[in-house]
């Protein structure tokens, strides 16, 4: 049988800092809109920019996702697999 190919999606500090930044970024403007307070909306929105640019820039840098996990998927694997399930 053929080989299946996992990328591991995400487990990188490059994509764990970009979404802790958006994360603070969207509270930064539901406050904003929540109050009326226009700094923090427009400070949200740049946070916004700054965790997209962060990311891909950790990720050029080498903090980016270098794991590719290959599974093949042979008849003898299978027969184990089988046995220990039934």
């Amino acid at each position: 049988m053929a080989d299946e190919v996992y990328e591991d999606h995400g487990h990188s500090v490059a994509a764990w800092t970009a979404v802790v930044i958006l994360i603070f970024a969207s509270l930064t403007i539901s406050i904003g809109v929540a109050y009326n307070k226009q700094f923090f909306t427009i400070l949200g929105v740049v946070l916004v920019f700054v965790g997209f640019i962060d990311g891909k820039v950790l990720a050029k840098v080498g903090f980016g996702n270098k794991h590719v996990h290959t599974v093949s998927h042979s008849p003898e694997r299978s027969a184990r697999v089988d046995r220990r399930v039934s």
